[in-house]
């Protein structure tokens, strides 16, 4: 979801870090902070910054900031959603921007 909306919205392919939910919260938590390097912690985030929410005790859900106290994500239930951050602001980790290249 997170890489559709942001090849639609802002034309930036984002990598595949892993296709599957890792069956360890260690490999999981890993994987989710080794991938940080492409991406900026913010305070103030804008629209269509990340939003790293921590569940079940781990880091390991991503969604996207809209603006507003609104955010967009996906749930194995629900599948993709808009629903209101403050259902999950006790969760949230942190906010982050994908950095901008420096030009050449």
């Amino acid at each position: 979801m997170t890489k559709l909306f942001y090849k639609h919205v802002f034309n930036i392919k984002l990598q595949d870090y892993y296709s599957d939910v890792p069956d360890s919260r260690d490999i999981a938590q890993s994987l989710v902070y080794s991938s940080m390097k492409d991406f900026e912690e913010v305070t103030k985030p804008e629209f269509g910054d990340l939003m790293l929410i921590k569940l079940q005790g781990i880091e390991s859900h991503i969604a996207v900031f809209l603006g507003e106290g609104i955010m967009f994500h996906s749930t194995i239930h629900s599948g993709s959603v808009i629903e209101r951050i403050s259902k999950y602001e006790k969760l949230i980790v942190g906010f982050y921007r994908v950095k901008k290249n420096d030009p050449v």
